[in-house]
C-alpha cells in the first residue's frame, strides 16, 4: 500500500493543456500458493484531483503467473482504467486482456 502526490500536465488536442495536483493512493495484494503451481497479484490505485475529489481516476491491474518450468512461465493480464472526468469533461474506460510467455534465464 502507498500514497503519493502528483503533479501533471495532460494536453489534448481539443481542450490544451491542464495542470493537476493529483493524490495517488494504492493497494496491492499477492497470493503464491505453497504449491507453487501460480500465483495472483491485483493492485489498485485511486487517483483524486486535490481540487475536486469529484474528479478521480480508477487503475486496476491483475495479474496471473502459471509456471510451465523452473524458466518458462504463462502469464495473464488485465488493465483496467476509468476516468471520471476527461480534459473535455466526458468520463471514458479502457481495458485491455494480454496473455504472454516468459522466459527466465
Amino acid at each position: 500500500a502507498g500514497n503519493s502526490y502528483m503533479y501533471e500536465m495532460e494536453y489534448s488536442d481539443r481542450a490544451g493543456t491542464t495542470v493537476n495536483q493529483i493524490n495517488s493512493t494504492y493497494l496491492s495484494i499477492s497470493y503464491f500458493p505453497k504449491s507453487e503451481k501460480f500465483s495472483v497479484t491485483n493492485t489498485g490505485y485511486y487517483q483524486p484531483l486535490y481540487k475536486n475529489v469529484e474528479d478521480y481516476r480508477i487503475l486496476e491491474q491483475f495479474r496471473l503467473d502459471v509456471p510451465l518450468y523452473e524458466w518458462f512461465k504463462v502469464f495473464v493480464l488485465y488493465d483496467y482504467y476509468f476516468d471520471s472526468k476527461t480534459p473535455l469533461n466526458t468520463n471514458e474506460y479502457t481495458s485491455q486482456l494480454q496473455v504472454g510467455l516468459g522466459l527466465s534465464f
